[in-house]
């Protein structure tokens, strides 16, 4: 076995538990201790260093001193573990209570440099006045605010402020904002460490999505339309997870309680414009590249995707459009344009 609460047993015969590390103490103590010497522990296996981190912080125990030690001093034996070992265990991590607790740790030993790199940039970089922790805590305190039980959530809380350190522009304005299109370039980032982790090709879409769009800002002034753009970028099968991260973003942040009016409107506005069950997407569309062929008698091309993507536009601003027919005239309307703005080019 690894460490001493893990190494009781109970011999059925005899009634009785068999403790000869002393881990009954130990949880008695809440503390993580290895068995023996702990050097030589992570020697055999180095992913036990994570697992140190993980029930520390599912137990919410504190690692004894020298078994801490010996993961700083043996920290680069991480890099023997295969991405997909290491990646299960982050997975696990997410599953428990404060992930926080083993993230800091990991930070502290030297694990987090080697498997994460990125998370550190944000240690130390302070926020503005609506944030109560640097970048690095309040990315680890979001995480803890997600649901447990979705680890895609929390690994998009964990990585959703990733970004802030090298989109910092030192002077914020009025608002006190100066990480601009962080949620861009932390989407990217995102992807490339989840890849490096070799975690699934849907868990780097779901992830790295989430991110992209978690900086969205609602106002009464929102139209239908935009609205409704909003959903068509988005994808209605990730809004439960985004408004998750969004209230995890919130909590995390220290200063914020309670969930804004606003935020509760917009998610009646969404509920009421998906009850209207209106096209979002072009397939939604009443009309497809077959129906378009036919009536303008184009030929299959780039041409077919750029009039349905302008007349899904029309159909978001005014879903009333959103007819075989009235779609039919608008095209034709569109691609004549076209045409005649094409042909006086060519004269010119």
């Amino acid at each position: 076995r690894d460490f001493t609460i893990n190494a009781i047993a109970y011999d059925i015969f005899e009634e009785k538990f068999i403790d000869l590390f002393n881990g009954a103490g130990d949880i008695q103590s809440k503390i993580i201790k290895a068995i023996g010497n702990p050097a030589e522990r992570f020697q055999e296996d180095a992913l036990r260093m994570l697992r140190a981190c993980r029930f520390a912080s599912k137990l919410e125990f504190t690692i004894e001193h020298e078994t801490l030690q010996a993961i700083t001093s043996h920290c680069e034996l991480i890099k023997n573990i295969s991405s997909e070992r290491i990646r299960d265990e982050l997975i696990k991590l997410m599953g428990t209570k404060k992930p926080s607790i083993g993230l800091e740790i990991m930070r502290i030993t030297g694990l987090m440099n080697i498997i994460m790199p990125e998370l550190l940039a944000g240690y130390g970089i302070e926020q503005n006045r609506f944030h109560a922790f640097d970048v690095y805590y309040h990315n680890l305190y979001s995480c803890d605010a997600a649901p447990a039980n979705n680890y895609q959530v929390r690994l998009a809380a964990l990585f959703h402020d990733i970004a802030k350190p090298q989109t910092s522009h030192g002077k914020p304005d009025d608002e006190g904002n100066s990480f601009y299109n962080h949620e861009i370039i932390g989407s990217k980032m995102t992807y490339r460490i989840m890849r490096r982790l070799k975690f699934s090709k849907s868990d780097l879409d779901t992830v790295s999505h989430l991110i992209r769009y978690h900086m969205f800002y609602y106002t009464a002034e929102w139209t239908d339309g935009a609205v409704r753009r909003f959903l068509r970028n988005v994808g209605v099968e990730n809004l439960d997870n985004l408004f998750l991260l969004r209230d995890a973003d919130r909590v995390g942040n220290g200063t914020k309680h309670g969930i804004p009016k606003t935020f509760l409107d917009f998610k009646e506005k969404i509920v009421a414009i998906i009850a209207d069950d209106n096209a979002l997407k072009v397939t939604d569309l009443a009309i497809n590249g077959n129906d378009l062929i036919s009536a303008l008698g184009l030929k299959p091309g780039k041409i077919i995707g750029e009039i349905l993507n302008y007349l899904l536009e029309l159909v978001l601003d005014t879903p009333d459009l959103n007819t075989n027919k009235k779609l039919i005239e608008s095209a034709k309307e569109y691609y004549n344009n076209k045409e005649s703005h094409s042909t006086n080019e060519e004269k010119n």
